[in-house]
């Protein structure tokens, strides 16, 4: 028997969980014993490793994994707000032109609607003085 054999009470103590949460386990997954020490049960490895999996117990490499997935994704987050942030940068200095092309919009805006005025005043005193030259009473002047 090269294989380490272990009571539902060292399974719990290795696990980090109550020994009636081990036995619940392992009678609701009827996990069978190795071999019996008096009233003890013994499990093997194989016992252990399910034990392990049913109870969602993460292995040392699973543990490294997340840490690991932790920082990939906390990377990736920091890499994410620097794009956000350049992003909102480059979008306030695009606002910041649109500002000054609106307000030199604005201002030949309003310089074309003084000259239209200024035309349009200008025309009808033209048409005034012609028509005041063309009336018929001043043909025969």
């Amino acid at each position: 028997m090269g294989e380490s054999l272990r009571t539902t009470k060292e399974i719990a103590d290795l696990l980090g969980v109550s020994k009636s949460t081990v036995y619940r386990y392992i009678k609701s997954n009827a996990i069978h014993e190795a071999s019996q020490n008096g009233s003890a049960l013994l499990y093997d490895e194989s016992a252990l490793k399910l034990i392990k999996q049913g109870l969602s117990i993460p292995t040392e490499s699973e543990v490294d994994s997340d840490r690991i997935t932790k920082e990939s994704v906390e990377s990736v987050q920091k890499e994410l707000i620097e794009t956000l942030k350049s992003q909102i940068e480059s979008q306030k200095e695009q606002l910041d032109i649109k500002d000054t092309q609106i307000a030199e919009l604005q201002k030949a805006n309003d310089q074309f609607q003084q000259l239209l005025l200024y035309e349009q005043q200008r025309n009808t005193k033209l048409i005034e003085e012609n028509t005041d030259k063309k009336r018929w009473w001043t043909w025969w002047k």
